[in-house]
């Protein structure tokens, strides 16, 4: 039998004005998610094997490689190969690295658990990372060279500041929960990291607390607020997502930091 195959393209063109003038157009937005095209093959086994390719590497990313993700998963089961790591809700410390995943319910309640045994190679993430939870989840890490990546707290930073490879963490823990209130849908999100791989990388503390308007599919209104309590930086941001014609969405974004101008990205998005 011959495998389904389905496509997927997320592509954004973003122009973006920084604090002191600058301007740039990238296939990345302001918080460093780069555009992809994903393929998907659905084997006679029932398994997948899922690829996603980026249109553009981002500065300063230890991550070299032009594929973001390409695994081999049964869903639900288990899911080898480079992917996104079972860490918080995905947008304050979001992880890519090659990892073995297994997904199963916890004996007593049948809480879900994700865990990942993850070895990127040198300089890159190492160590098991997990999460726990539906709309509330406890996400624990223990390794080397944690939170290295250009996504990772992306709210706070310029998309060329990633810490890069051999830098990092060696513990981390976040406890993240969402819920949806008709039209509303909030969200709270607490991460940790410490134990610095050099002086240079501090513990972190950092509390991301979001709320999305989102009246009908074709617009939505995002407003949110990160604090890093060590450093005590504060970062407020405001975005929308509206249809402008079908498959292209129009998506805003404006940040302030410690009360002043940090950012502005005005991003056209196709999704086929």
């Amino acid at each position: 039998q011959t495998p389904q195959v389905s496509a997927q393209l997320d592509a954004a063109l973003t122009y973006r004005s920084v604090s002191g003038g600058d301007t740039t157009v990238r296939s990345y937005d302001s918080l460093s998610r780069p555009s992809t095209v994903r393929l998907s093959l659905a084997l006679e086994t029932g398994w997948n094997l899922v690829v996603r390719e980026r249109f553009e590497k981002l500065p300063n990313d230890p991550d070299s490689e032009a594929m973001l993700e390409y695994y081999l998963e049964d869903p639900g089961l288990w899911r080898v190969g480079k992917q996104a790591l079972p860490f918080g809700s995905g947008f304050l410390c979001p992880m890519y690295a090659k990892a073995a995943a297994g997904f199963f319910p916890l004996p007593l309640g049948g809480v879900p658990v994700a865990a990942a045994l993850v070895d990127d190679g040198g300089g890159r993430p190492q160590g098991v990372v997990a999460r726990a939870g539906r709309t509330v989840g406890l996400s624990v890490g223990v390794g080397r060279y944690l939170g290295v990546g250009s996504q990772t707290l992306a709210v706070f930073r310029h998309p060329d500041e990633a810490l890069g490879r051999g830098r990092g963490y060696r513990s981390a823990l976040a406890l993240d929960a969402a819920r949806k209130f008709g039209v509303w849908r909030v969200g709270i999100e607490h991460a940790r990291l410490w134990e610095g791989e050099t002086e240079a990388d501090r513990t972190v503390d950092a509390t991301d607390v979001w709320a999305r308007l989102e009246p009908s599919r074709y617009r939505a209104l995002l407003l949110g607020y990160t604090r890093e309590w060590n450093a005590g930086t504060e970062v407020f941001r405001a975005g929308g997502s509206f249809l402008v014609v079908r498959n292209v969405w129009f998506e805003p974004l404006v940040r302030y930091r410690d009360g002043r101008f940090q950012d502005l990205g005005l991003t056209m998005r196709v999704k086929l």
